[in-house]
C-alpha cells in the first residue's frame, strides 16, 4: 500500500537522522510544504537540519532537508512536480559552497536523492491509482 510505503520511508529517515525529529525542524518542513516562499525556506531548513543532526557537511544537511520535505509532502498528497524541483534545487543551492569539500561524494548524494524521489513518486502513483 502506498501509505505504508510513505510511512516506511519516513521510518528509514528517522533512523538515519534520529535527531531530525526536533519539533521546530519538522514544523519548518510543514511550513515549506504549504508556503509560496519555498526556496528561501528550504535553504533555512537545510541550515537548521545541519545544526540539529550535526551533519558533517552542507551536502548531507541539504539532502536531509530535501528528503524530509518530500516525505511530508507525499504524506499530505502535495508532492507536485514543482515541489520536487524545488526540493532538488535546494540541494544545489545550499551546497554551492560545499562542492569542493564534497568532491567525490556529489554523485552519490545526487543518486540517493533521485532514488528517494523515485520511491516517493511510485508511492504517490499507487495512491492515486487506488483512488480511481
Amino acid at each position: 500500500m502506498a501509505h505504508d510505503d510513505v510511512a516506511h520511508l519516513r521510518e528509514l529517515m528517522a533512523r538515519r537522522w534520529e535527531r531530525l525529529a526536533a519539533l521546530d525542524v519538522v514544523e519548518a518542513a510543514e511550513d515549506i510544504v504549504r508556503s509560496h516562499r519555498r526556496n528561501q525556506l528550504l535553504a533555512d531548513l537545510a541550515r537548521a537540519v545541519r545544526v540539529h543532526i550535526g551533519a558533517e557537511d552542507d551536502l548531507t544537511a541539504a539532502l536531509a532537508a530535501g528528503n524530509l520535505v518530500l516525505v511530508m509532502a507525499a504524506e499530505q498528497r502535495l508532492c507536485t512536480a514543482r515541489l520536487q524541483r524545488e526540493a532538488v534545487a535546494v540541494v544545489y543551492t545550499v551546497t554551492d559552497d560545499a562542492y569542493e569539500q564534497a568532491g567525490r561524494h556529489y554523485q552519490a548524494v545526487r543518486a540517493t536523492l533521485r532514488h528517494s524521489i523515485r520511491q516517493l513518486q511510485l508511492a504517490l502513483n499507487r495512491t492515486s491509482g487506488e483512488r480511481h
